[in-house]
């Protein structure tokens, strides 16, 4: 018999809105300037469906640099800060279900004086 003990996790389900079944994937790119600041890039979309999973990456980086996403009556990340060298992939437990005219909001903060590209992939199921 092995002495090896094996331990199990339940990992929770994701919810997601069963009236939604196709994966569709929305690119933004935003150019920021090396200047100080804050900029914003917005997408609106032409369609109902569940945001799922996000992922952003930035051509450089800055300590200090951090991002929001939000909509117009929601927000789902707050102040996130960049890490060196590594894009983010955000999966979320539970889709936020958005209708078609529905505004996605990327607020992006440069704290350094360093011209930049950041890339946000926004995950749906529709």
């Amino acid at each position: 018999m092995s002495d090896v003990q094996y331990y199990y996790t339940k990992v929770p389900t994701r919810q997601y809105n069963p009236n939604f079944s196709r994966s569709y994937v929305v690119g933004r790119r935003l150019v920021v300037s090396a200047a100080s600041g804050s900029y914003r890039d917005s997408y609106t979309l032409t369609f109902s469906g569940s945001l799922i999973k996000l992922g952003i990456h930035m051509s450089s980086y800055t300590d200090g640099d951090w991002w929001n996403l939000s909509g117009s009556d929601w927000q789902l990340c707050d102040h996130i800060y960049t890490k060196p060298s590594v894009p983010e992939s955000i999966v979320l437990e539970i889709g936020k279900d958005l209708i078609s005219g529905s505004q996605v909001i990327l607020d992006f903060y440069n704290s350094g004086n360093n011209a930049k590209t950041v890339w946000l992939d926004l995950y749906f199921i529709r």
